[in-house]
């Protein structure tokens, strides 16, 4: 059963101005396996901003199931199959608040275009 829907957009130029700092926000926005994978891409702050609209949307889908906890979307890490598709890694701490709020799952998809990086999360029971 659906429990919880989010959608996020990133605005890809923007990300790019934050990323200009040395290094300083990816590091604390991204895992060092998300840097790693948006690193080989053609073009990585569009691939770091669809990762960051992959924890926004995730954060919109779960936070609102129990409004007396809160999860840092800095825990969400967004890991990709063989194919590129991407997938939240359900590893502790999420692993733990997901089944504290009887989360079996969490589906996410992304898209670009143009300056836009858009994802949506569904999360199921």
């Amino acid at each position: 059963m659906i429990v919880g829907v989010g959608i996020d957009t990133v605005c890809i130029s923007e990300l790019e101005g934050m990323c200009d700092d040395g290094g300083a926000f990816e590091s604390y926005m991204f895992s060092e396996g998300e840097r790693r994978y948006a690193s080989h891409r053609l073009r990585p702050c569009e691939s770091l901003a669809g990762m960051l609209a992959v924890k926004e949307a995730v954060t919109k889908a779960v936070c609102t199931l129990d409004p007396d906890r809160w999860i840092d979307m800095r825990l969400i890490e967004v890991e990709h199959d063989v194919h590129g598709a991407p997938h939240v890694s359900m590893k502790d701490p999420l692993a733990g608040y997901l089944e504290g709020v009887s989360v079996s799952s969490v589906l996410v998809s992304i898209t670009n275009e143009g300056d836009f990086a858009t994802a949506i999360a569904l999360a199921q029971s």
